[in-house]
C-alpha cells in the first residue's frame, strides 16, 4: 500500500479494528470518498518532491514477528495464472525484504512455454534469487547502485 511506502504522501484511515494475524493489506480503509479526496496532480507532486528518506523501504518490517518472511518471496521467474504469465523480480526489491539492494542482473529468457514456467514454479527452490547481505540501515544499497 502506498501509506506504507510513502507515509508523507497522503492521508491514510487506519481500520481502528485491525488485527495483526489479518492480512497486513486490511490494516487501511480505502474508500472512494478518502481516495478522490486528493486529486492526481496534488499525488505527483508530492511523489515528486520526495527525497530517499521520505520513503520506507522496508515497510513491513514491524510486521515480521507476526507472519514471518518464507524464501519462496524471493523466488525470480515468471508466474503464470491460467493464460497469463508475468514476470516476477524480487532481486528489484531486496531492501524491501531486509537485505542490501543490489544491481539486478538483466532476464535472461524473455518468453518461456507454460509448461517451463510450471516446471521452473514446481522447483522453485532452484530459482531463488540471492539474498545477499541483511541491510544494517534500512534501504541500503551496495556502493555501485543509484541513489
Amino acid at each position: 500500500m502506498i501509506y506504507e511506502h510513502f507515509p508523507s504522501v497522503g492521508e491514510c484511515n487506519a481500520d481502528l479494528d485491525y488485527d495483526k494475524v489479518s492480512p497486513h493489506a486490511c490494516r487501511w480503509i480505502a474508500t472512494k470518498r478518502t481516495v478522490k479526496k486528493v486529486s492526481t496532480a496534488t499525488y505527483r507532486q508530492c511523489l515528486d518532491h520526495l527525497r530517499i528518506l521520505d520513503v520506507c523501504q522496508m515497510p513491513y518490517s514491524e510486521y515480521r514477528p507476526v507472519q514471518d518472511f518464507h524464501p519462496i518471496s524471493c523466488f525470480s521467474g515468471q508466474l503464470r495464472l491460467g493464460p497469463v504469465v508475468v514476470r516476477y523480480r524480487p532481486e528489484r526489491v531486496m531492501r524491501q525484504f531486509g537485505y542490501i539492494q543490489c544491481i539486478p542482473a538483466h532476464p535472461v529468457h524473455p518468453w518461456v512455454s507454460y509448461d517451463d514456467v510450471d516446471n521452473t514454479w514446481t522447483h522453485y527452490s532452484n530459482h531463488l534469487a540471492a539474498a545477499g547481505d541483511p541491510c544494517v540501515v534500512p534501504g541500503q544499497c551496495a556502493p555501485n547502485y543509484i541513489d
